[in-house]
């Protein structure tokens, strides 16, 4: 499980790369995330990304309008940054 500083590491790479970015494409894993974006379609899409900050071992997203996302990496979650349009997925490590 990533521990506090691997989470802080993380979020001071993907930082410079998603701050001031608007948000291209918005998913879910957790059944409660899903529904909240079938009740909202596209309220997150094109409002920029403001802030990646950490608390503890969650990394956090402030997105534009006072709205955030809460990301815990549990066992062996991470984050890639991708070239191009969401379409092309091609990653970068």
């Amino acid at each position: 499980m990533p521990e506090g500083p691997e989470v802080r590491r993380s979020a001071d790479l993907i930082a410079p790369v998603l701050v001031g970015q608007p948000l291209v494409e918005v998913g879910a894993r957790t059944k409660a995330a899903k529904a909240w974006l079938a009740d909202e379609p596209g309220r997150l899409t094109g409002r920029l990304i403001e802030r990646v900050f950490t608390h503890g071992k969650h990394l956090v997203v402030q997105i534009e309008g006072g709205t955030y996302v809460h990301v815990h990496l549990m066992m062996g979650g991470r984050w890639f940054v991708v070239a191009g349009t969401p379409q092309s997925r091609e990653r970068k490590e």
